[in-house]
């Protein structure tokens, strides 16, 4: 009797001392989380269907040279609506209450309130979690304003990232042999924060659209900014999702066509 009592107390503390130890967050950045979760790109496709209203929070050029669109959605809903953060134009020239309130501003405008689902959506899903984290605690961030309680992050991003095969983490003689000893270091690209300088990851990139290398970014709509990588996961990339180019006044940032730069073809 002692010995189970004992394995179930064992089992107990280890099944918390897990749970306790599980600290990294949903989104691909490893970022902290204020908002409900993450959610799929084509998750947030089909939910602009019944109500959910997404915000893309890229710069202006960026949504003009493609953003998501559904055109089954709501009336109203078959765009991405533009509040871009933290980046406007150029590089932190967005102020948080200013972008809180023009979300606010959206919503209201279609009729609905703090409790409206709302999906977030950048580049790569970097941006995103940050908006989503001011939507869902804007105290946290000094801005003032009522908390939207139904806020995820759409975790590919528009564009995307390159996908992997799994691998294990090499130490330096491993990386030395296979000659990519540049991947040595804390803070590489793809290098989780948890490996310290000694140990890194050696990079399996997948070639999704199997032709034989790992695609580059090519501008395929303005010249400014190269979206098109078949080998990226996001929205417009290899989830293969609606999208559209130009800005109508009804989804443009504060309703102003004018602001957003003009597209030169490639």
């Amino acid at each position: 009797m002692k010995k189970t009592i004992k394995a179930i107390c064992f089992i107990s503390i280890m099944t918390l001392f897990c749970l306790s130890t599980v600290s990294a967050e949903g989104s691909r950045y490893d970022l902290p989380r204020s908002y409900n979760s993450e959610i799929s790109s084509a998750g947030a496709f089909l939910e602009m269907q019944t109500g959910t209203v997404l915000i893309d929070v890229r710069r202006l050029r960026e949504y003009r040279a493609g953003h998501p669109i559904n055109p089954n959605g709501l009336a109203n809903n078959q765009e991405a609506y533009n509040v871009p953060f933290p980046h406007i134009v150029g590089y932190g020239d967005q102020d948080p209450q200013f972008f809180f309130d023009a979300v606010v501003a959206v919503i209201t405008g279609l009729g609905g309130d703090e409790n409206t689902p709302i999906t977030t959506l950048c580049r790569t899903g970097f941006r995103s979690v940050l908006a989503a984290n001011i939507l869902t605690d804007p105290g946290a961030h000094g801005v003032t304003g009522t908390a939207f309680t139904n806020v995820r992050n759409i975790w590919e991003g528009f564009v995307g990232r390159e996908l992997e095969a799994f691998v294990a983490p090499l130490g330096v003689d491993s990386l030395e042999a296979i000659g990519q000893t540049d991947l040595l270091g804390k803070g590489k690209k793809g290098v989780p924060h948890s490996l310290l300088g000694h140990e890194a990851l050696h990079h399996n990139y997948l070639d999704l659209n199997n032709n034989g290398v790992i695609d580059e970014h090519t501008a395929d709509v303005c010249t400014d900014t190269p979206d098109n990588n078949p080998d990226k996961d996001g929205w417009r990339n290899h989830q293969a999702l609606p999208w559209g180019t130009g800005v109508s006044a009804t989804y443009a940032y504060l309703g102003d066509t004018a602001q957003y730069p003009s597209c030169v073809s490639p």
